[in-house]
């Protein structure tokens, strides 16, 4: 358990300093002008913006999964909580 937990720190660490060049190398993104930094920019923007609306879907799927569960009988469901 402690090597998974390390082993996970450690790559959050790597992941926290990894310098983003839309898909370029730091040399790459260096020798390039501003009118190629700027197609790369706008090349690059439609991934983010998948990636945006995949993480937008969670919740949706996450109330997916859980009737799932509770259809096969793996999750009860919860009642209702009162708002008071």
């Amino acid at each position: 358990m402690r090597r998974w937990i390390f082993t996970v720190f450690c790559l959050m660490c790597l992941s926290a300093c990894a310098a983003n060049y839309y898909g370029h190398s730091e040399a790459e993104w260096m020798r390039m002008s501003d009118a190629e930094r700027a197609k790369a920019k706008a090349d690059y923007q439609p991934l983010l913006d998948e990636r945006e609306r995949q993480r937008g879907n969670q919740p949706a799927e996450d109330a997916q999964d859980k009737v799932v569960r509770q259809g096969l009988g793996i999750d009860r469901p919860q009642p209702p909580t009162s708002p008071f």
